[in-house]
């Protein structure tokens, strides 16, 4: 008895000693845990990017939109001169090498000057370009409901309105593929007689309704002329992503 009595304290002093280190070492990760993390560094604010303004003056309005675009800018033609392809460019706004920040794309206003170089050819051209190009889709987009609605109200044979629609659309196609003649005889731009093919194709395709949307944006083209509207509205350039070259194989 005297033994046990003698161990009795050693047996509870154990179990207090491992109860304060289980405390200790449970407080001291609550503290750990419970330690504030340093606050996140704010990001640094992007710096927009600056775009200089191209020179486009005296140069004809087709070249002057190309340079405009490459250059990261919209363009908006002012004054009474039309924007017509051969028409040079006589002011624009920003001057050049003027600085702006490029806002997804700034606009360039341009005014353009009459090219009086046209001659004989130019003076030819422009009854086409009235006839045909200007007025063309307004004929073509109330013209044909017109002749629709006439053959529903019995005025029309059902003959005549199958041969005129196919007339009107073998007319494109043959359009279509003179161009391509001529641009393959003049450029020859497609080495690979697959791409010729696939054209020959597009051009009896896209007679077939792209050829009738087409012509429904350039008849809404009429409303903007009459709200005197010569800008093509605002165009968000997104660029090009750089891809690193892929090493050449050995």
């Amino acid at each position: 008895m005297a033994g046990l009595a003698s161990f009795l304290p050693r047996f509870v002093a154990l179990p207090l000693v491992a109860l304060l280190g289980t405390a200790t070492l449970t407080f001291a990760a609550d503290q750990q845990l419970a330690t504030p993390e340093s606050p996140a560094q704010p990001a640094a604010a992007s710096v927009p990017a600056v775009l200089v303004v191209p020179d486009v003056r005296r140069q004809a309005f087709v070249f002057a939109k190309g340079t405009l675009e490459d250059a990261g800018f919209a363009w908006k033609v002012t004054g009474s001169v039309q924007g017509y392809a051969a028409n040079p460019v006589a002011e624009q706004f920003p001057a050049p090498g003027t600085r702006v920040v490029d806002t997804g794309s700034p606009v360039v206003q341009v005014r353009l000057a009459a090219n009086g170089r046209y001659g004989a050819l130019g003076t030819a051209a422009v009854p086409y370009f009235l006839f045909f190009e200007f007025l063309g889709p307004l004929v073509e987009v109330l013209g044909l409901p017109a002749i629709l609605v006439w053959w529903l109200l019995g005025d029309l044979s059902g003959v005549f309105v199958a041969a005129f629609l196919v007339v009107a659309m073998l007319l494109g196609v043959v359009l279509s593929l003179a161009a391509l003649t001529l641009e393959e005889h003049s450029f020859r731009r497609h080495r690979d007689g697959r791409d010729v093919v696939r054209l020959i194709g597009f051009s009896v395709v896209e007679n077939v309704g792209y050829r009738q949307i087409v012509s429904f944006w350039r008849f809404l083209a009429f409303f903007d002329l009459v709200r005197r509207r010569g800008d093509w509205g605002e165009m968000r350039r997104k660029g090009f992503t750089t891809v690193a070259e892929a090493p050449l194989p050995r």
